[in-house]
């Protein structure tokens, strides 16, 4: 007799946990060995690459209903000051979005374990007024680059946009990127 009154609790709690669970997806994780690196995505999709597949690097793309996001990954055929190249990457790339109409929103520098990195974030008027928010994270080492990114074409950026940007991670399958001086 008491299983009998306890069964409809545990129907009850079990429904609760599904729908939860329902509501909150568990975000799929991407990972590209060739590229050394994994993501957490929105929810499953199909990634493609894009861009001609060179022995040096990779890229993948994938879209949600309000934009896009790409990572790449490529290996530099001579070793490179990491900083160096992060001033360079930044001034270009900010330099290219005035010239197209952008503002810089910010600029700061940033660490994904022991590789420096920046995160650029710029904003673009449309001809309808609206605006196209990008955030760019590129990671350098002494051989490797790494750059995430995420485009919004409409503002703000959801904060499920930081969780997928915050779950990259490097892995261990790649050749290990030298450490910056």
């Amino acid at each position: 007799m008491r299983n009998i009154r306890i069964l409809p609790i545990i129907a009850i709690l079990a429904f609760a946990v599904s729908f939860a669970y329902a509501q909150e997806p568990t975000p799929a994780v991407f990972t590209s060995v060739e590229g050394g690196f994994s993501i957490g995505l929105p929810e499953p999709k199909t990634i493609t690459p894009y861009g001609q597949p060179d022995s040096s690097g990779k890229r993948y793309a994938w879209t949600t209903e309000r934009g896009s996001f790409a990572v790449v990954s490529f290996d530099q055929a001579e070793e490179m000051n990491a900083k160096k190249y992060l001033e360079f990457a930044s001034k270009l790339m900010i330099d290219t979005a005035r010239k197209r109409g952008g503002k810089l929103e910010y600029q700061k520098k940033i660490r994904l374990g022991g590789l420096s990195g920046v995160e650029i974030k710029l904003v673009y008027k449309r001809p309808d007024g609206s605006e196209t928010i990008y955030i760019e994270r590129t990671y350098a080492s002494a051989s490797r680059v790494y750059s995430v990114n995420h485009s919004v074409w409409t503002a703000p950026i959801d904060p499920e946009v930081i969780k997928i940007l915050d779950s990259f991670k490097i892995i261990a399958t790649a050749a290990p990127p030298k450490p910056v001086n």
